[in-house]
């Protein structure tokens, strides 16, 4: 993928500026630097599949914790509350309650079905959760209190991280208006005036390799916001 990436960026140059000395010379380096690239983002992709999957299921783990909470407060028993929220509309959670209800039903123990969902699931929400819900199961305490206070916990922690989310967006902010407008203003201006007093000309390559530079930066900046904000369903 990135040879072709590769090939295909050097036609658009070929067809769009033209081949020289100078821009043969950059089009080699983006050459080179195209499929290390890509090749590294390959390496992360099996990461990304999980932090994907914790996101997916920490979005509705709040909500069919309380969908749980009342069902069981309301005097249906537990297997029939996850087979409840097997059928819900939560996501990821839905699917994990659904196999947890499935081996259930096969045969296999309560506590150990749940255990095995919480070994099986990299989140850490999930996993604290169901955790709890077989402790109590095992040590014959009240289902309804623990899941009272898993959803109160759940929730602060959701608090928290939002509070946190929050007081991250203004340095990144900062930071974004600084590369994006500051940065590249001043630096052409600097350019033009250098330009004028050594006589150097100012080909068009430097302004497409800054708007390059730009939208590079840009798209990662995008993806670095939104992987930083917590995955929370609202």
């Amino acid at each position: 993928m990135g040879v072709m990436s590769a090939v295909a960026l050097g036609f658009l140059f070929a067809v769009v500026i033209g081949l020289n000395e100078k821009t043969f010379s950059i089009l080699l380096l983006v050459i080179a630097i195209i499929p290390a690239f890509q090749f590294q983002m390959s390496l992360l992709q099996p990461k990304l599949a999980v932090i994907k999957k914790v996101k997916a299921l920490d979005k509705d783990m709040l909500f069919a914790l309380r969908h749980l909470l009342i069902k069981v407060r309301s005097g249906i028993t537990l297997f029939d509350s996850m087979k409840d929220i097997a059928k819900g509309s939560y996501g990821q959670v839905s699917k994990e309650f659904d196999k947890i209800t499935i081996q259930i039903t096969a045969g296999k123990n309560e506590v150990e079905a749940l255990e095995g969902a919480a070994y099986r699931n990299p989140s850490p929400f999930f996993r604290r959760a169901v955790w709890q819900i077989a402790s109590s199961m095992r040590a014959g305490a009240d289902i309804g209190s623990t899941l009272k206070n898993i959803v109160r916990n759940l929730s602060e922690e959701q608090r928290i991280l939002i509070r946190k989310y929050g007081a991250e967006l203004n340095p990144f902010s900062l930071m974004y208006m600084m590369v994006t407008v500051i940065m590249p203003t001043l630096g052409i201006a600097l350019l033009i005036v250098l330009s004028s007093f050594t006589g150097l000309p100012i080909g068009p390559e430097v302004f497409i390799g800054i708007y390059v530079v730009l939208l590079i930066f840009q798209y990662m900046f995008m993806g670095m916001i939104k992987t930083r904000r917590p995955a929370i369903g609202i």
